[in-house]
């Protein structure tokens, strides 16, 4: 069989094989190539172009999916925590580039998924007998672990205090206290913060200032630009935003807290893997495109279930009475995707969710389709009975409409 090639094709295919299978050297980058060009190049571009260029290969449409967990480290040996200091290899490389330009970062460590996040930041930067000042609507999971294993196990004090009232968080800042931690816009109560005012006052009293902005993401806020020393992600959620993914960021600027994120993410061993990162890459670069869908679906809902009977109350900011004394709205890019609304008592919330046809009686949020989760009743987060909160996704606004009017009206009693 050998001999019924030509010499010619033997000696191309041999060529091929040595310098592109056995010896893939133009596919092998370090970590500098995976560094956007915006970085240098195009500092001053629009967001839509920074999520297309940022944190992209220099020889192909997509990032690769880099497998190997070894790589050269400063000192020449083989470690998984590469020169670079990334975890994950060039793949989580290329989000942590990507994430760092998006939210004007230094600095950026990929994680597991959003809790990891928080976790890890919590874990990273609190010791015994540390005190953190809170605000009183969180995510669930963080709310789980400041009001139970922080305090309980890990003897952190944990302040909880509305930060919409300025004259509340002064006087909690009056005791010593190491970190404030907070959301823009709170899920699940919808609460709007004013970012700048609580950074300043965290940092006058001497605290880090730290904000999830997963329900915002850096196409509307960008935290770190007013200030903030850390900001979570989830890239869960938006970020992904196909529902497919667990992720999450934790970005900064200063040299130091890096170091204390990033060693407590070896030591916990809360990494990303490569195909979490090619998925979380994949679904920013159409960022903004889904953001201003989900926004639209958010506000058409919001506006529909205002004027339907068995709504008692919609919680969504964008409204134009929507309580806003310190002036916040004009300083944010929108809103989001997400609203909340409670229904009155004629209308069995349970009922609502099992009727609903099209959307999903799901929790997360950030996904393709519309998810309605029902939180559980709180008066320290201000979530109140008979509450539903949605997660508008990128369907028709009529259809949701239609779906969530005939889910309630066959739930009234």
């Amino acid at each position: 069989m050998r001999n019924q090639f030509p010499e010619v094709v033997r000696r191309r295919l041999s060529d091929w094989f040595h310098h592109r299978v056995a010896r893939p050297d133009h596919m092998l980058h370090d970590a500098g190539s995976f560094q956007s060009t915006l970085m240098a190049d195009h500092k001053n571009t629009q967001f839509e172009t920074q999520v297309v260029h940022a944190g992209t290969h220099a020889a192909s449409s997509a990032v690769p999916i880099y497998l190997g967990v070894n790589s050269p480290n400063s000192q020449g040996t083989s470690d998984y925590v590469t020169s670079a200091g990334g975890v994950g290899g060039p793949t989580v490389q290329a989000l942590e580039t990507l994430m760092c330009q998006l939210e004007q970062a230094e600095w950026c460590v990929a994680v597991a998924s959003g809790q990891a996040a928080i976790a890890q930041t919590f874990f990273a930067l609190l010791r015994q007998g540390d005190r953190i000042v809170v605000h009183n609507s969180v995510f669930t999971f963080a709310t789980t672990l400041l009001r139970e294993d922080l305090p309980n196990d890990w003897g952190v004090e944990v302040a909880w205090v509305d930060m919409r009232d300025a004259q509340a968080l002064e006087q909690a800042l009056k005791k010593p206290t190491r970190l404030v931690y907070f959301e823009a816009i709170t899920n699940p109560a919808f609460h709007l913060l004013n970012t700048r005012r609580i950074i300043d006052q965290a940092h006058a009293a001497g605290a880090l200032a730290v904000l999830d902005n997963t329900l915002l993401t850096p196409h509307l806020l960008r935290p770190l630009e007013l200030g903030a020393d850390l900001v979570l992600h989830s890239a869960t959620k938006y970020l992904g935003g196909h529902g497919d993914v667990l992720a999450g960021v934790i970005s900064g600027r200063s040299l130091e807290l890096a170091d204390m994120v990033r060693r407590f993410r070896r030591l916990s061993g809360g990494f990303l893997s490569p195909h979490s990162a090619f998925l979380a890459m994949r679904g920013i670069r159409t960022l903004p495109l889904r953001m201003r869908t989900h926004q639209a679906n958010a506000r058409g809902l919001a506006e529909y279930l205002r004027d339907l009977p068995g709504v008692e109350e919609v919680r969504y900011v964008g409204f134009d009475d929507y309580a806003d004394p310190e002036g916040v709205k004009p300083s944010l890019g929108g809103f989001g995707g997400m609203l909340g609304f409670r229904v009155d008592a004629s209308v069995d919330c349970c009922r609502v969710r099992e009727q609903l046809t099209l959307c999903r009686a799901w929790g997360s949020l950030g996904d393709l389709e519309t998810l309605v989760a029902a939180p559980e009743a709180d008066a320290q987060r201000d979530v109140p009975n008979r509450y539903l909160r949605i997660a508008a996704g990128l369907e028709a606004c009529e259809d949701l409409c239609e779906d969530l009017g005939q889910a309630i009206a066959k739930s009234r009693g």
